[in-house]
């Protein structure tokens, strides 16, 4: 409650240079969904948003973490773009 969503999502797009998006309220496509466990979409603080073809569009809290792609790499083989988000 210190800190606006909106404010929080504008500074960690400046900070890891990617966009945020603002997934409050979005109904996820549930075959994206299940293309992940959700243990793992969890422990890694990420969520499919969509797919366009060979490209995946994931939110992450940490799109900078090193091992990320190749972790969402064993699940799919598309390329991966990430956006910033947070959940609350």
């Amino acid at each position: 409650g210190l800190v606006d969503t909106y404010d929080l999502l504008q500074a960690l797009s400046r900070v890891y240079q990617v966009p945020y998006m603002d997934v409050t309220g979005y109904f996820f496509d549930t075959q994206l969904l299940h293309q992940f466990p959700i243990d793992f979409l969890l422990s890694n603080a990420i969520i499919p948003y969509e797919s366009d073809g060979d490209m995946l569009l994931m939110v992450a809290a940490d799109p900078s973490d090193p091992e990320l792609l190749a972790k969402i790499g064993k699940h799919v083989s598309c390329d991966i773009i990430f956006n910033v988000g947070v959940y609350t």
